[in-house]
């Protein structure tokens, strides 16, 4: 305000030509952190308003703007109250209102992450098509599923489900998890044997592989982590349809690493110098073991059942980094809503999926112009992520972090070696 009044106590007032021109914010006019800005002559009392920012709608675009940056980096209304004060900006709109603009980008983004996976789901229809189906039936394909949820264990009221091609590294399907759904709450007291609570149920938390993409998945990647196969190959067997498991290279090679690190400390005997120290572990766990056949756990995972499932070499080392944007853009730390969750979870989809060119395809959505610096932005977002990734593919990137954590695990056994136990639940 103070630089935009410096400026304007220079021109002429447009009806007397006075340069005796006042400039104000009107603070009863004020929608969040659009202000409307007043000009107002001293001389003849001539005055002119206008705005700091452009109307979309029943919203400005500022306020657009702060409300879903602050989701994107996991803040809600208390965030952008913190940073407009820190900024010297005026306050974001209230919670009423910052709430109502969530939902409004929410309704866009699903849209948009919708669209996304509709043509990733096209693409690999693309490369399938020829291989394994007839027209017009379905196409059979491999995908990797992953559950995420906000917190640990059992205590967690929110989650989420992630479909992802094997052939593409594409999201296809997702679907938000709560356990404080207003919905399910809504629709709690009809007849659940009903035909409209039927159709209701089956739309709203149902994956349609066939009716959206046209595609089967009839090979499953998992961790093991839990019995969904086991459930999914039943619902499929009914269908007589054939799902086969496939696992993570990724999650099996932490189970070596899990099984003999359970095998030292059940074993204390074992560890120690020139013994199975933790960078000894991580040697085995990298390289699928070369010492200690006799070891039962390592016969156990050496098997050929489970060894014939990994024949493929994939992972689903895409799932967790959509699981990691997913938790950056949900504070991990409080409790949300299903909307929030949602939000939080389409916007991590479709910039997984397309990239930071997904910002202009919101801000076109909402009617808001993108800007010079936001495109010039993305752009530059977009480049550097596709450095990283390259940088991180090279063969020499690969065999230096391998070395680095090495180090490391030698370090933490030297250190062990030296100062014994130095922590433990009521040893000293």
């Amino acid at each position: 305000m103070e630089v935009l009044s410096s400026v304007f106590s220079l021109p002429r007032c447009g009806e007397c030509g006075d340069f005796s021109l006042l400039f104000m914010e009107d603070n009863l006019k004020r929608k969040g952190c659009a202000s409307t800005l007043r000009l107002l002559c001293e001389q003849c009392g001539w005055k002119h308003s206008f705005c700091t920012s452009r109307k979309q709608g029943k919203s400005f675009e500022v306020n657009r703007r702060i409300v879903y940056g602050m989701r994107t980096l996991g803040k809600g209304y208390a965030g952008a109250r913190k940073f407009c004060t820190i900024m010297n900006m005026p306050p974001p709109p209230t919670e009423k209102a910052f709430l109502r603009n969530s939902r409004v980008i929410g309704r866009h983004m699903k849209a948009i992450a919708k669209e996304t996976m509709k043509k990733a789901g096209e693409e690999v229809l693309s490369l399938k098509k020829d291989v394994n189906s007839s027209e017009g039936l379905p196409v059979n394909c491999g995908v990797s599923c992953d559950g995420t949820w906000q917190k640990r264990g059992y205590s967690s009221r929110n989650g989420c489900v992630t479909v992802v091609s094997m052939d593409t590294g594409k999201v296809l399907d997702v679907e938000a998890l709560s356990q404080g759904c207003k919905q399910c709450e809504r629709h709690e007291q009809m007849d659940k044997n009903s035909l409209e609570y039927q159709m209701w149920r089956a739309d709203h938390n149902t994956c349609k592989s066939v009716e959206l993409h046209n595609l089967r998945y009839t090979e499953f990647y998992g961790d093991g982590d839990s019995k969904s196969f086991s459930r999914i190959k039943n619902i499929c067997q009914d269908a007589g349809i054939l799902v086969e498991k496939k696992e993570c290279i990724s999650h099996v090679q932490k189970r070596v690493g899990t099984a003999l690190r359970k095998l030292k400390r059940d074993n204390p005997s074992l560890g120690g110098r020139g013994k199975l120290t933790d960078s000894l572990i991580d040697k085995l766990q990298n390289y699928y073991g070369i010492a200690i056949r006799s070891n039962p756990e390592y016969i156990r995972l050496s098997e050929n059942n489970l060894l014939q499932k990994c024949l493929l070499g994939k992972t689903q080392n895409q799932n967790e980094s959509l699981n990691g944007m997913v938790w950056q853009r949900i504070p991990k730390e409080i409790y949300v809503g299903r909307e929030t969750l949602e939000l939080g979870l389409y916007d991590a989809v479709f910039y997984f999926n397309i990239g930071s060119i997904s910002i202009i395809k919101l801000f076109q959505a909402l009617g808001i112009p993108s800007g010079k610096y936001t495109e010039e932005g993305c752009r530059l977002q977009d480049q550097l992520r596709v450095n990283i990734a390259q940088h991180k593919s090279k063969a020499t990137t690969k065999k230096r972090c391998k070395v680095i954590r090495g180090l490391k695990k030698q370090k933490d056994d030297h250190n062990k070696q030296t100062e014994g136990v130095s922590y433990g639940p009521g040893q000293f």
